[in-house]
């Protein structure tokens, strides 16, 4: 930065023009639009002047940042008034909790704490959805590892804004009940009046803050909350940012599968509608983050529309599925172990008692496994056999192109042997 351009910003975020600064500084119009444009400089005292009108030093008008330099003072300035705000907060409650009896302060405290653990109970109610939901979502995509930082960092932001949220909702509930409202005293006073000697019941009344001014504190814990707030929202928009990606995949994968016809085209709508909602969810998000103005009329409107033809889409496609042939492409495979009352295996486990000593597994699976024992581990898995990964894909796509739609699921079997080993596995397994 140099003496032009802090002398152009000084006088444009004081909303003065060349002819009002030239007439504070008793020079003319000319001279300023000179130092402004950096043809000449202006005299020392005119420097001078300059810097105790605007409150700077000299080496800041010349050398340094001049709107950085005024946003430092400003956040010191703001700094000040808070902690300032903090303390006049503390030193009105001390008083006012001096004047109370016994009663009424156990009265008070119980009921701030009562208020905090409402208020947490919500916000960790609030957090466990979105946890549960964001997981389910997660794990439909199959982005868990990629996103599981992302996701830790968005529960993190959830529940520190949640609790500076509480905090504040407990301390305004305190300051409406208790420093700005009338405090009555429980205590009474007997007088007797000197026409008739009866006693009269009177109630002390202390007014403490009638106009309900506020502490500037609180301003300052809800300017933070807005900044967790927008942070969390932009974690938000990044992790559509990922699920927006998955999207365009399976709108670029759903042309093989033109050859449905009904079910590529309702799937299609039903893709590019999804599409068409998330961009108008993740343009509102962005314009809330950078304070843009939003167009809600046109987002309305697209939403509709999107809605609309989303359940058109899903119509089309589920009409579609109707035509298709369901089938079961699945082999049966048996192999015979010895009993083993330690055997591991984490399919799907059906019994039947049959008069033998040894385990006999049926298994029934897909044709690109086959089933095998680890003696050294004692365990029955499905081990991946074919070479070409890509080939169980390729055959899907033919499948649904051909109207069919296999069942590849591998994990039944059904082990034969008595009733005593049947009981041990069951016992090891629970």
């Amino acid at each position: 930065m140099n003496l032009k351009d802090n002398l152009k910003r000084i006088r444009k975020e004081n909303n003065l023009s060349q002819e009002q600064l030239a007439d504070k500084l008793n020079v003319s119009r000319q001279s300023v639009s000179k130092w402004e444009s950096g043809v000449s400089y202006p005299e020392m005292d005119k420097m001078i002047l300059i810097c105790k009108m605007f409150d700077l030093s000299m080496d800041e008008l010349l050398n340094q940042n001049v709107k950085a330099v005024n946003d430092e003072k400003k956040n010191k300035v703001e700094i000040n008034k808070y902690i300032d705000s903090f303390l006049n907060f503390i030193s009105k409650s001390y008083d006012m909790l001096n004047s109370m009896t016994r009663t009424q302060i156990i009265r008070c405290i119980f009921e701030q704490l009562f208020f905090m653990l409402v208020f947490y109970c919500i916000s960790m109610l609030v957090v466990r959805v979105v946890d549960g939901l964001f997981g389910n979502i997660l794990d439909v995509f199959n982005y868990y590892d990629i996103l599981k930082k992302v996701f830790d960092l968005i529960i993190v932001f959830l529940k520190t804004g949640f609790l500076i949220l509480d905090f504040i909702l407990v301390v305004y509930i305190y300051k409406i009940r208790y420093l700005d409202y009338y405090l009555k005293d429980d205590k009474k006073e007997e007088i007797k009046k000197e026409e008739n000697n009866k006693p009269e019941k009177i109630e002390r009344v202390i007014i403490r803050d009638p106009k309900h001014s506020e502490y500037r504190f609180i301003s300052g814990l809800l300017r933070l909350l807005t900044i967790f707030t927008k942070c969390f929202i932009t974690l938000i928009l990044l992790f559509a940012v990922f699920i927006l990606l998955t999207l365009l995949v399976f709108l670029v994968l759903s042309f093989m599968f033109v050859k449905t016809g009904l079910l590529f085209v309702g799937g299609f709508i039903v893709l590019l509608s999804s599409i068409i909602v998330l961009l108008v969810f993740m343009s509102s998000l962005y314009c809330f983050i950078i304070n843009r103005k939003y167009n809600y009329r046109f987002m309305e409107r697209t939403l509709l529309i999107s809605i609309i033809t989303l359940g058109l889409g899903l119509g089309i496609s589920f009409l579609s599925i109707t035509n298709f042939e369901f089938k079961n492409d699945k082999v049966e495979e048996e192999i015979v172990i010895p009993m083993n009352e330690n055997l591991n295996y984490s399919w799907n486990v059906s019994y039947v008692e049959e008069d033998r000593a040894d385990l006999r597994i049926v298994a029934t699976h897909s044709k690109y496994y086959k089933l095998k024992y680890d003696s050294d581990m004692n365990v029955i898995y499905n081990d991946y056999i074919n070479e070409d990964r890509y080939d169980e894909f390729r055959n899907i796509i033919k499948d649904i192109n051909n109207k069919k739609i296999i069942d590849y699921r591998t994990d039944y079997i059904t082990i034969y042997t008595s009733k005593d080993n049947i009981d041990k596995l069951m016992n090891y397994n629970q």
